[in-house]
């Protein structure tokens, strides 16, 4: 699928779901799915630059690594429920999935004492599998630790609102990803 399609499903369920808000990941692919979706204003839309400084540079090498460290703290106070959803195919359900992702990143440390989580290529050579799944919860929670700042205000919600029907006058129809649903 290109980045195209990509950006125009993203769009249909963030309508179909009446979001307030879309975090995409602007590294790799999702660059150009979130350059799509700028030009479409799609409003509530935040990029996430996994490789940017982090908020906490004294506990976080970058931001990618902030983000692994938020996903740990809601694991530890049991924050996440794992859905028994069955990946299509495969004997896995999507928890159990997103719970081996979780588990299977390693850290270490940088020369100031900062946590610096395991690169995709350093997994691959351990023989472990990029965690997708895991990444797109980790680009939610950057969204999540953000949109008090874009939409806590009732003026933000209300500027938000009406860009909303600027970008689909109407209103979102549902199923619309269903070509021809009626």
């Amino acid at each position: 699928m290109d980045t195209v399609n990509v950006a125009g499903f993203v769009a249909n369920a963030y309508l179909d779901l009446e979001a307030e808000g879309v975090a995409i990941d602007e590294v790799g692919i999702g660059g150009g799915v979130y350059d799509i979706l700028t030009r479409r204003n799609l409003p509530g839309l935040v990029g996430v630059t996994v490789s940017a400084a982090a908020n906490d540079k004294a506990q976080f090498h970058r931001l990618r690594d902030e983000i692994w460290g938020m996903m740990r703290d809601k694991c530890m106070r049991a924050a996440y429920s794992f859905p028994d959803l069955l990946v299509p195919g495969e004997q896995e359900s999507y928890g159990q999935r997103l719970a081996n992702e979780l588990s299977s990143v390693m850290y270490s440390f940088d020369a100031n004492g900062a946590i610096v989580i395991e690169s995709k290529l350093q997994m691959r050579t351990r023989g472990v599998k990029s965690p997708n799944i895991a990444d797109a919860l980790g680009v939610s929670e950057a969204l999540y630790s953000t949109s008090y700042r874009l939409w806590g205000s009732k003026r933000a919600k209300d500027r938000m609102k009406r860009k909303k029907e600027q970008f689909y006058p109407g209103g979102p129809t549902k199923n619309s990803q269903i070509w021809m649903a009626q």
